[in-house]
């Protein structure tokens, strides 16, 4: 220590020191000696351990490793004293103990992410692993040895010296303990010569499968095919906790800590609730950024069991119980005390308080008025774990508590650093919580707002709620808790006479207790209607959002059984997207050889990949170099489907086709063996995390990657899975005196197409490129040369222009973006010149429904490669009818009879009429107006296909007590950990995600029926398209279900209509005069009273901005109107690359937007609420097609081969009016007169070149 140049009389030696110590060891001992430290209060975790000395060893795949220390010294600090510690094993209770791995190892077994151990001959230490100097393969074990001394110790059958002894135990070495079975290349342990050979079960079993019944889907199907989604019955007692996981996509075993839970029944209780917060805290929320936090004052609650439910008795009905009932009796002092309001009126102050609010033991008030110490959701808790019935589940709803009440919940389970069960998140916003409390109380907490989708302030109208039983939601001063108010207070106080009689605490409590009662009653009327139309489902027992309850409502209602099918995520293929990645490294090694390119023999090639003669071993790539130089095989290893020793540590993990790390590593290095030394041929390998790591590391190497050519096998979430069409055809149009703007929405159009078209059936017959090509003549032209219904993977090539109409197919671009272009490169450069590309770089490869690809065939497109299709054999047009059939009827009787069906024949003609339109037949007797069962029919019909689709690989929160939980996370290999916050002493909050392979999909997806769903839903509004050119309207906007056009006034419309997939138009009782778009889901529009032309309004749609009134101060029409017009240079100068027809786009132009600023409610990830000023920016981004100087948009790739080079354009002006003169500014020395420009935005480039032929 005095080398070290530490002072020797301290009482506290902290790890610093012995870092100092290690450092001068270091020095003197070349690192030959390590220190090592274990702490008591960490479970023996090491806490320090000398940095050993770096080198790298060949081995594998040249990865770098590291050389331990030959000499460890071992101390277990324990209370700030440390210990000499002479074997390490004696803390575990081990035979061995590994040092630099920190696991217990056995002579056999030993992890293999382990820097310093050889995992063929089981030696450990700072020359190990073996360095690769030659290939030996041991025919009787059947591994591979990179040298002859790792192959002579795996021989060595006698034991070391430490295990000799006089009673000796027979000795078996490496060689005898394990082996690799030559028929189906698993390790074998131990001398046993028999195992559970897969391969010879394979060849007993007969050629011709037959379907058999799955013993976890009990449906038919072959053992490789995907399992059935099975209706469920209805008489299930549906379990939360697994609803809940399901949500969270993760496993049971996972989110109880590895105990299964109960399959009984628990008895029901609902739980209402409400907080209100003050904000008068400031906090620091980052480096620059502040707010106010919110800090809880009042909690009220109410509960009731499910039999007071059944039996018609509420909460106010204080003295009435049911039989069995388990509301809950106050048994102690706080109890009752929670159950008494806490009224306390101020000096002089004769305020009487509410009949309605008395002492009643199913509604609690938790607050902080008498003591600000006591924090009402500490009360809140408590009563829920630790009072009450017992052996009970306890629903617990909140409206938004999603984003603000569970926050408050969270946040105080972390301060007592009491993790929830589990916890289903998206980002900061949470959909369900379990907690578990004393006595098998259950706590599951909902939000409301993910089954009504609409404000709490909405729901008393919705569910036609008595004003005796909740008022409307009044308007509370919720900043009247700042000191502002105190001092307004005290003053007022002050003045004898003021008359003014404020009292915080009872407002606050009116407040709260009416938005309890609020939302009880519309969650219980809620539930009875959905039980009452779903034979008794529970709403909130079955589902955590509206889509789950959709789908739980389908499989329990109509859904057939061995019907549906689970398509497996990532495609039925999916083994050989590896294969796909080989194909494009192959292309990239080429592209940075000079001297390869067009010689590495490839599957790409027309003779095919490679073989090998003998062995039939098949190669990634193949080059015949000039002799003397040996062949080069070039093998792209897939570390999934290889068994990576780097990125699957843990050897016994199942990887691909089940077989685990250890046995695909072996097979890989075999096979690489047999290629060297009994083919003769030079290895070049690459391991797919090598060449993750150079992308990673090289952005212009990932657009190249990104750029080369290279057909995967088919995906349909990412090939064929595609949203609805949204983009502007015009930013900005004013009408002339003669035209008229019109919006029009198609009614229900998702619940139309579920209801009116075909939807495939069971498990599809995949066919791939080499039966394909030998059986379908290419290239195809029309529809009937596509013999296939199902979804292809193919290389489609679009026409140059399509007389008017927009491009029918969408293409995703490199970067993401959900185009319709005619060309893929012009595309993916975002090009706004013309296009001058060849066809090949025209075409592209995405996948698409026969449906889809049929229409595109008869306008013009053209299939010029076919690489993978599903075809299906079963089809059903009935799949969704009487689900979607069910719910419209109900939604069309909730909205009462319509106008003009006052007598018995004008309903009668009504409900005959509908029933003509839409197949469906009303009962008279139940068509009155209730807005509550009308919302409920509305969200059921429209949120079912999407459920079909939920995405895979989200986020799960998982908590961690303890250091070795901690690094249990941290070292699974199986989870990417995103994000780790120390949220209390004795708790860590982390942020983990399944990796892509680990990833488990909902057994619920069915993508190619939701990839069929948003393809009817692209065509069916593709014919409105066509119908607006039809009648000589010019298209403005699209967005999913709605068009906006331009028509002539008093001329041709698209037919409207109130039915299914009709088109209906929005305010039809005004007059669009004017458009304006800045991008996509971005735009807005002016109009007018239609009769008197007066009454001028205003509208902005704008995706992610909440247009309040202080937004709308800085964020409105004109002014978005100003920035569009500005950004797009129109009105303005005519830049000089408009000679190419390239419009000048200022996207890049910080200074170029608007800024907003808004006050909001955060969430960090300790769940504090806060309230700050948020600060947004608008820009316009337009960003899927090109931008002419009428302010068109063209597609991406247009070309017009009947005009001229300065003609190629859509624009074509209905009319024209003069324009305020603009400001004249100077470009390129030339001074354009903009005074007499049209008033219109729709003049074209040849008014341009007729008036200004010098700018050209």
């Amino acid at each position: 220590m005095q080398n070290a140049r530490l002072p020797l009389d301290l009482q506290h030696y902290s790890l610093d020191h012995v870092n100092a110590i290690q450092n001068f060891v270091n020095q003197t001992m070349g690192g030959e000696i390590r220190i090592v430290i274990f702490q008591k209060e960490q479970q023996y975790r090491i806490v320090f351990k000398g940095e050993p000395i770096k080198c790298f060893i060949k081995f594998c795949s040249s990865i770098g490793s590291v050389r331990a220390a030959r000499f460890n010294i071992c101390l277990l600090l324990q209370n700030d004293h440390y210990n000499y510690i002479g074997r390490p094993e004696q803390l575990f209770r081990a035979h061995r103990f590994c040092i630099d791995c920190e696991r217990r190892v056995t002579r056999l077994y030993h992890w293999a992410g382990c820097s310093v151990v050889c995992r063929l001959c089981m030696r450990t230490g700072p020359d190990y692993p073996c360095q690769i100097i030659e290939r030996i393969p041991c025919n009787d074990c059947g591994y591979v040895f990179p040298q002859r001394s790792c192959f002579d110790h795996h021989l060595t059958n006698h034991p070391p010296e430490e295990m000799t002894g006089p009673r000796s135990r027979p000795f078996a070495s490496i060689c005898q303990s394990r082996r690799i079975c030559t028929n189906c290349g698993h390790v074998v342990f131990g001398q046993q010569q028999l195992h559970n050979c897969i391969a010879q079960q394979q060849q007993q079993q007969p050629i011709q499968q037959q379907a058999v019944e799955c013993s976890k889907c009990k449906g038919p199907h072959f053992p490789e095919q995907p399992c059935f989604i099975q209706p469920l019955p209805i008489d299930q007692n549906y379990n939360n906790y697994e609803e809940a996981n399901q949500e969270a996509e993760a496993e049971n075993e996972e989110q109880e800590q590895g105990r299964r839970i109960k399959n009984k029944r628990q008895k029901l209780r609902l739980c209402f609730f409400d907080a209100e917060t003050s904000q008068d805290q400031p906090v620091q929320i980052s480096s620059n950024n502040n707010g106010y936090k919110h800090i809880p004052l009042l909690i009220i609650a109410e509960v009731i069991c499910e039999n007071c439910i059944k039996a018609g008795i509420g909460i106010n009905e204080i003295g009435q119980r049911a039989t069995e009932c388990f509301c809950g009796k106050p048994s102690n002092y706080q109890w009752r005390k929670w159950c008494s309001p806490p009224f306390k009126n101020a000096t002089g102050d004769n305020t009487e308080v509410p009949s309605t609010l008395s002492y009643n033991p199913r509604r609690m008030y938790f607050h902080s008025f008498d003591d600000e110490e006591e924090n009402p959701v500490d009360q809140f808790l408590d009563y829920l774990l630790n009072h009450g019935s017992q052996d009970i589940l306890t629903i617990c709803i909140a409206h938004n508590g999603g984003k603000y009440d569970f926050h408050l919940i969270l946040e105080a389970l972390h301060r007592r650093s009491l993790p929830p069960k589990f916890l289903c998140t998206t980002g900061l916003k949470i959909y369900s919580m379990g907690l578990s409390g004393n006595h098998q109380r259950k706590l599951l907490f909902k939000d409301s707002l993910n089954y009504f989708i609409c404000e709490l302030d909405a729901l008393p109208k919705i569910f036609s709620l008595p004003e005796e039983v909740a008022t409307v939601k009044p308007f509370f001063p919720y900043l009247y808790k700042r000191a502002k108010l105190i001092e307004w207070h005290h003053h007022q106080q002050q003045q004898i006479n003021s008359g003014v009689n404020f009292q915080l605490r009872e407002q606050l409590i009116l407040y709260c207790a009416n938005d309890v009662a609020i939302l009880r009653e519309s969650v219980l009327r809620y539930r009875r209607l959905i039980g009452e139309h779903t034979q008794g489902l529970d709403p909130f027992q079955a589902a955590s959002t509206a889509a789950g309850l959709a789908l739980t409502t389908m499989r329990r209602c109509f859904l057939p059984k061995n019907w549906l099918v689970h398509s497996p995520e990532g495609g039925y293929l999916r083994g050989r997207r590896a294969s796909a990645e080989s194909q494009r490294y192959i292309r990239l090694f080429e592209l940075e050889n000079e001297e390869a390119r067009g010689k590495v023999q490839c599957a790409q090639w027309a003779v095919g990949e490679a073989h090998v003669e003998d062995c039939g071993y098949r190669l990634d790539g193949l080059w015949f170099r000039a002799p003397p130089l040996r062949p080069l095989a070039i093998e792209y290893m897939g570390c999934y489907y290889h068994g990576c020793p780097r990125c699957f540590p843990i050897r016994d993990q199942r990887l691909a086709a089940g077989r685990t790390a250890e046995e695909l590593y072996e097979r890989t290095q075999n096979r690489l063996c047999e290629l060297e030394q009994q083919h003769g041929y030079s290895l070049h390998v690459v391991w797919g995390h090598e060449m993750k790591d150079r992308l990673r590391n090289n952005p212009q190497l990932k657009r190249k990657w990104d750029e080369i050519d290279c057909v995967k096998p088919m995906d349909p979430r990412n090939d064929c899975l595609r949203g609805g069409r949204t983009e502007p055809f015009k930013l900005h149009h004013e009408c002339a005196a003669d035209e008229e703007i019109l919006y029009i929405d198609i009614v229900s159009l998702y619940p139309y197409v579920m209801k009116t078209c075909s939807f495939p059936i069971g498990n599809p017959r995949v066919l791939t490129r080499e039966v394909l090509l030998s059986s379908t003549p290419l290239p195809w032209t029309s529809k009937e040369q596509n013999i296939y219904q199902g979804l292809l993977l193919v290389r489609v090539l679009p026409p140059t222009t399509l007389n008017g109409l927009p491009p029918l197919l969408a293409y995703r671009t490199y970067d993401g973006r959900l185009t319709f272009p005619f060309c893929s490169t012009c595309a993916n450069n975002k090009q706004q010149s013309p296009c001058r590309h060849v066809d090949r770089q025209r075409s592209w490869v995405s996948g698409y429904t026969h449906v889809e690809l049929n229409r595109a065939l008869e306008m013009g497109y053209k299939v010029i490669d076919v690489n993978e299709v599903w075809q299906y054999d079963r089809w059903d047009q009935e799949l969704f009818r009487p689900y979607v059939n069910t719910f419209i009827c109900l939604k069309q009787q909730a909205s009462g009879w319509p106008q003009g069906c006052e007598t018995q024949v004008e309903r009668d003609n009504y409900i005959a009429e509908f029933e003509r339109v839409e197949g469906i037949r009303m009962d008279p007797q139940k068509v009155a107006v209730n807005p509550g069962l009308r919302l409920i029919a509305k969200i059921l019909a429209n949120s079912l296909w999407g459920k079909l689709a939920q995405r895979v690989g989200g986020t799960d929160v998982k908590y961690a007590r303890t250091p070795v939980e901690f690094h249990q996370l941290l070292e699974d290999p199986t989870i990417e950990t995103l994000d780790f916050d120390h949220v209390s002493e004795y708790m860590d909050r982390c942020v983990v995600r399944k990796k892509e392979e680990f990833a488990k999909p909902p057994e619920t997806n069915c993508l190619p029926v939701a990839a069929f769903v948003t393809s009817y839903a692209r065509l069916h509004l593709y014919r409105y398209m066509e119908e607006v050119q039809r009648v000589g309207g010019r298209l403005l906007y699209c967005d999913t279900d709605s068009l906006i056009y331009v028509a002539k006034l008093g001329g041709e419309r698209v037919a409207e209509g109130e039915a299914l997939g009709q088109m209906k138009r929005e305010h039809p009782e005004r007059r669009i005069i004017e458009f304006l778009a800045g991008g996509p889901k971005n735009y807005g529009y002016r109009h007018v009273d239609a009769l008197t032309g007066n009454d001028e309004r205003a509208e902005l749609k704008i995706r992610s901005f909440p247009l309040s009134y202080a937004t709308h101060q800085m964020l409105n029409f004109q002014s978005m109107k100003e920035l569009v017009l500005g950004q797009f240079n129109i009105d303005g100068e005519i830049d000089e690359m408009l000679s190419e027809n390239l419009l000048f786009n200022n996207n890049n132009d910080r200074n170029n937007c608007i800024r907003v600023e808004f006050p909001q409610i955060g969430r960090t990830r300790r769940s504090e609420l806060y309230t700050n000023l948020a600060r947004k920016e608008y820009r316009p981004c337009y960003e899927k097609g090109r931008i002419r100087p009428s302010m068109e948009t063209l597609p991406f790739g247009y070309r017009n081969e009947t005009l001229g080079p300065h003609q190629q354009h859509v624009a074509s002006p209905i009319s024209r009016r003069r324009r305020r003169p603009s400001t004249t500014t100077q470009q390129m020395g030339v001074q354009l007169d903009l005074h007499d420009i049209p008033g219109t935005s729709a003049w074209t480039e040849n008014e341009y070149l007729q008036r200004y032929p010098q700018s050209f």
